[in-house]
């Protein structure tokens, strides 16, 4: 999907949200609020994902948080075809949800894509980040 060019202030490349760090953040790069852009984290071996956490803004602080859009609601889509739609809160910090397949098999994967659906508006910026996702998990 896209990403904002890097400036001389930072860089907002999908890099950005497996960094550790709420300080930086993914930007989409498209015109507009980035309904429809998506990142996809690869794992390098299939993985039984159990909880996934995302902090839906760019995080730094209150300030950079409410200036840009946060994600209000994304598609979680999983390698092996599993998808649900999750809702977050517009706050900061780490917010994490249990991955509940239908049954076991589809528990199994080696990717995670995240499509953006619908944004929280930012003050002064119409671009949407993401600071950072976390998915936990076990080898099956």
């Amino acid at each position: 999907s896209s990403e904002l060019p890097t400036d001389a202030a930072a860089s907002y490349t999908a890099n950005q949200v497996i960094d550790g760090s709420l300080e930086t953040s993914w930007v989409e790069g498209v015109d507009g609020p980035g309904v429809g852009e998506s990142f996809t984290l690869t794992f390098p071996a299939p993985l039984l994902v159990e909880q996934i956490g995302m902090s839906i803004g760019f995080d730094r602080d209150d300030a950079i948080f409410t200036a840009n859009n946060r994600i209000k609601q994304a598609t979680i889509r999983f390698s092996n075809g599993y998808e649900f739609e999750q809702t977050f809160a517009d706050t900061r910090g780490i917010q994490t949800f249990d991955i509940a397949p239908p049954s076991p098999e589809l528990a199994e994967v080696t990717s995670v894509t995240v499509v953006i659906q619908d944004i929280y508006p930012g003050t002064r910026f119409d671009d949407t980040c993401l600071a950072e996702i976390e998915v936990w998990g076990r080898t099956p």
